[in-house]
């Protein structure tokens, strides 16, 4: 269980400013939440002991020793001896995570149905969802999970995954357009962008560090 945040707070602003008659400025910026509710709730269902894996593989190579009619034997009562197929936690106090957006551009008509717009827009997400395998000890000898070379937590089988509030993301753009109208509906539009960002494990849960 996760505790409620209560600081998500959104809040939008947006500027826009007539210089002169043919030059207009224009700024905004806001605060959009990106909660992560289908990935963390399917964790935490998916999760021994309410639920039980089985990985089968190599069967009937050379003999039929399994039939089909008793391939999955019936494992509906867990015990307390009953080792976790795996498992998944969550930060209990951890905030959802929210992205800030900026951009700030200006409009000048360069000649009679001439127009001429430059944008910056930027972006940076903060808190992002993140997937960690952890109880993974460091590189040395020994078996890991034997004494001679045990895991941060040995009371625990095996590895386990953690869904964290830890990565972040950085964005920013330059965006210019050109647009010339004509008589009888005919224009040309012509565009050009550039971009630059920046993330640690932004992929959420398919690609996270490994602790």
């Amino acid at each position: 269980i996760r505790d409620p945040d209560w600081r998500d707070f959104a809040p939008r602003a947006g500027l826009a400013y007539q210089v002169d008659s043919k030059t207009t400025v224009r700024a905004g910026y806001g605060i959009f939440y990106a909660p992560n509710t289908l990935w963390e709730t399917q964790g935490i269902r998916g999760q021994w002991p309410y639920a039980v894996s089985e990985n089968l593989s190599g069967l009937n190579t050379y003999l039929p020793t399994l039939p089909m009619e008793i391939m999955y034997p019936a494992y509906t009562t867990p015990t307390a001896q009953s080792l976790p197929a795996g498992s998944f936690a969550l930060g209990r106090t951890d905030r959802v995570g929210y992205s800030q957006q900026w951009n700030v551009g200006v409009q000048r008509e360069l000649a009679k149905d001439l127009l001429l717009e430059v944008d910056y827009i930027g972006s940076k997400g903060t808190k992002l969802s993140t997937f960690l395998v952890e109880n993974t000890p460091p590189p040395g000898p020994g078996l890991v999970g034997s004494p001679q070379h045990p895991r941060p937590y040995p009371q625990v089988f095996g590895t386990f995954n953690e869904g964290d509030r830890a990565s972040s993301s950085i964005y920013h753009s330059l965006q210019v357009k050109l647009e010339k109208r004509f008589s009888n509906g005919l224009q040309f539009l012509g565009t050009y962008a550039w971009g630059h960002m920046l993330d640690t494990a932004g992929t959420g849960s398919n690609n996270g560090p490994q602790i």
